[in-house]
Protein backbone atom coordinates (compact mmCIF):
# COMPACT_ATOMS: atom_id res chain seq x y z
CA UNK A 1 0.00 0.00 0.00
CA UNK A 2 1.43 3.33 -1.04
CA UNK A 3 0.22 6.42 0.80
CA UNK A 4 1.15 10.07 0.77
CA UNK A 5 1.75 12.31 3.76
CA UNK A 6 -1.63 13.27 5.22
CA UNK A 7 -3.51 10.27 3.76
CA UNK A 8 -5.70 8.38 6.24
CA UNK A 9 -7.78 5.25 6.00
CA UNK A 10 -9.84 3.53 8.69
CA UNK A 11 -11.60 0.19 8.72
CA UNK A 12 -13.65 -1.64 11.33
CA UNK A 13 -13.33 -5.41 11.28
CA UNK A 14 -14.17 -8.48 13.34
CA UNK A 15 -11.73 -11.37 13.61
CA UNK A 16 -12.73 -14.50 15.52
CA UNK A 17 -15.50 -12.57 17.27
CA UNK A 18 -13.26 -9.68 18.40
CA UNK A 19 -13.83 -6.17 17.01
CA UNK A 20 -10.92 -4.00 15.86
CA UNK A 21 -10.40 -0.54 14.41
CA UNK A 22 -7.53 -0.41 11.93
CA UNK A 23 -6.11 2.99 11.00
CA UNK A 24 -3.51 3.48 8.27
CA UNK A 25 -1.36 6.51 7.53
CA UNK A 26 1.90 6.80 5.64
CA UNK A 27 4.27 4.21 7.14
CA UNK A 28 1.98 3.36 10.10
CA UNK A 29 -0.71 0.77 10.85
CA UNK A 30 -2.54 1.26 14.16
CA UNK A 31 -4.89 -1.44 15.43
CA UNK A 32 -7.15 -0.76 18.42
CA UNK A 33 -8.97 -3.70 19.95
CA UNK A 34 -12.57 -2.65 20.59
CA UNK A 35 -13.99 -5.74 22.31
CA UNK A 36 -12.83 -8.86 24.10
CA UNK A 37 -10.45 -9.40 26.98
CA UNK A 38 -7.90 -6.89 25.67
CA UNK A 39 -10.36 -4.14 24.68
CA UNK A 40 -8.53 -0.83 24.47
CA UNK A 41 -5.15 -2.40 23.58
CA UNK A 42 -3.39 -0.42 20.86
CA UNK A 43 -0.87 -2.11 18.59
CA UNK A 44 1.27 -0.14 16.14
CA UNK A 45 3.39 -1.23 13.19
CA UNK A 46 5.54 1.67 12.02
CA UNK A 47 8.08 1.80 9.20
CA UNK A 48 11.26 3.68 10.12
CA UNK A 49 12.67 5.05 6.86
CA UNK A 50 16.03 5.86 8.48
CA UNK A 51 16.93 2.22 9.06
CA UNK A 52 14.34 0.62 6.68
CA UNK A 53 12.81 -1.34 9.56
CA UNK A 54 9.22 -2.21 10.48
CA UNK A 55 8.86 -1.83 14.26
CA UNK A 56 6.10 -3.01 16.59
CA UNK A 57 4.76 -1.23 19.67
CA UNK A 58 2.07 -2.24 22.18
CA UNK A 59 1.55 -1.82 25.92
CA UNK A 60 4.39 -4.25 26.64
CA UNK A 61 7.04 -3.35 24.06
CA UNK A 62 8.28 -0.17 22.38
CA UNK A 63 9.70 -0.06 18.82
CA UNK A 64 10.55 -3.77 18.65
CA UNK A 65 12.23 -4.50 15.29
CA UNK A 66 10.27 -7.03 13.22
CA UNK A 67 11.76 -6.83 9.72
CA UNK A 68 14.52 -4.81 8.06
CA UNK A 69 15.01 -4.34 4.33
CA UNK A 70 18.73 -4.84 3.71
CA UNK A 71 18.72 -3.26 0.25
CA UNK A 72 16.77 -0.60 -1.62
CA UNK A 73 14.75 -3.12 -3.67
CA UNK A 74 13.64 -5.24 -0.72
CA UNK A 75 15.22 -8.36 -2.21
CA UNK A 76 17.09 -9.08 1.02
CA UNK A 77 15.50 -8.86 4.45
CA UNK A 78 16.36 -9.53 8.07
CA UNK A 79 13.62 -11.07 10.20
CA UNK A 80 13.82 -10.67 13.99
CA UNK A 81 12.45 -13.28 16.40
CA UNK A 82 12.70 -13.81 20.14
CA UNK A 83 15.61 -16.17 19.39
CA UNK A 84 17.64 -13.83 17.19
CA UNK A 85 17.58 -12.69 13.58
CA UNK A 86 17.80 -14.39 10.21
CA UNK A 87 18.55 -12.96 6.78
CA UNK A 88 16.43 -14.11 3.83
CA UNK A 89 16.38 -13.33 0.13
CA UNK A 90 13.39 -12.78 -2.13
CA UNK A 91 14.13 -16.18 -3.68
CA UNK A 92 14.13 -17.81 -0.22
CA UNK A 93 10.67 -16.39 0.49
CA UNK A 94 9.23 -18.06 -2.60
CA UNK A 95 10.01 -21.49 -1.15
CA UNK A 96 8.17 -22.26 2.12
CA UNK A 97 10.10 -25.51 2.66
CA UNK A 98 13.43 -23.67 2.35
CA UNK A 99 12.32 -20.99 4.83
CA UNK A 100 11.13 -23.66 7.27
CA UNK A 101 14.45 -25.51 6.90
CA UNK A 102 16.36 -22.29 7.60
CA UNK A 103 14.18 -21.61 10.64
CA UNK A 104 14.82 -25.12 11.92
CA UNK A 105 18.57 -24.86 11.35
CA UNK A 106 18.80 -21.41 12.92
CA UNK A 107 16.37 -21.63 15.82
CA UNK A 108 15.84 -25.35 16.42
CA UNK A 109 12.91 -27.62 15.79
CA UNK A 110 10.66 -25.84 18.33
CA UNK A 111 10.73 -22.63 16.29
CA UNK A 112 10.08 -24.54 13.10
CA UNK A 113 7.09 -26.34 14.61
CA UNK A 114 5.57 -23.13 16.00
CA UNK A 115 6.06 -21.32 12.67
CA UNK A 116 3.99 -23.92 10.85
Amino acid sequence: MSMNEGDYEMQLTTIKGVDYKIEVTKDTFTTTQLSGAEAGEVRIMRYDRCDRTWKYTNSGVQDHAILTFLDDKGDNIRVYTNDGSMDLTYTDLQDKELVMAKLGARFGHEAMASAQ
